[in-house]
């Protein structure tokens, strides 16, 4: 996407989700509780097959309670040096890697997940964390329409997982599909309506703001 595509999406996507967002204030409501508004993102991420899992545990923590994806990293490191073929540790390196990047702004830490997420689908395709941690990955590299179809297939793996929708939803937003990413951010909004990463970027994409590593990225691709 060049500069100019990106700026006009930007400047039209105010009005067009505005409008088009009335559907996820239909299906979801307004916030009924601050308690729940404020509940750790770590929380709002227990959902799907690996919920039970000691190690998802262990690295949720790491990564949403304590903020050290770093840590979370070395650990997942440590493990597949053991196990290299272990689906569950590879599916959550891509997510961790991810957090990593977001975090220290270095984005070659997404190039590393989707080598990660690749691994993990080589052994599970369906897995659907590491759809969702390669399309997320797509996403922050300024591959946006690249990161439609995995995470089209995270969705199918598990339906109920409101992350899928919500990469999704960004996914679709900065390639312009704007009536399908009104769709897919409802559906997140339904499975988790106080979670406040999804009401946050629900927000962003009605204001048309972009952040400035997907402006950078998409326009130096």
């Amino acid at each position: 996407m060049s500069a100019t595509e990106l700026a006009k999406l930007t400047t039209n996507a105010k009005n067009a989700l505005a409008e088009a967002l009335s559907c996820a204030k239909r299906v979801t409501g307004p916030a009924t509780s601050q308690t729940n508004d404020r509940r750790s993102a770590y929380s709002e991420m227990q959902s799907g097959p690996m919920k039970d899992s000691r190690l998802s545990d262990e690295v949720f923590d790491l990564l949403y309670a304590k903020h050290k994806p770093e840590l979370a990293v070395l650990r997942l490191n440590r493990i597949l040096k053991e196990e290299p073929e272990n689906v569950e540790a590879n599916s959550l390196r891509a997510y961790a890697l991810n957090k990593l990047a977001n975090a220290t702004k270095d984005w070659k830490y997404s190039k590393s997940a989707i080598a990660s997420a690749d691994k993990a689908l080589s052994l599970n395709s369906s897995d659907e964390f590491a759809l969702i941690g390669k399309g997320w990955a797509l996403i922050d590299l300024g591959k946006a329409d690249e990161a439609i179809p995995y995470l089209i297939r995270a969705t199918r793996a598990n339906p109920r997982n409101e992350y899928g929708w919500y990469n999704l939803a960004w996914a679709q937003f900065l390639t312009g599909n704007l009536a399908e990413c009104s769709s897919s951010l409802a559906k997140a909004l339904e499975l988790s309506p106080n979670n406040v990463i999804i009401r946050r970027g629900k927000r962003m994409m009605m204001a048309g703001n972009v952040p400035a590593h997907l402006r950078r990225n998409s326009t130096s691709r």
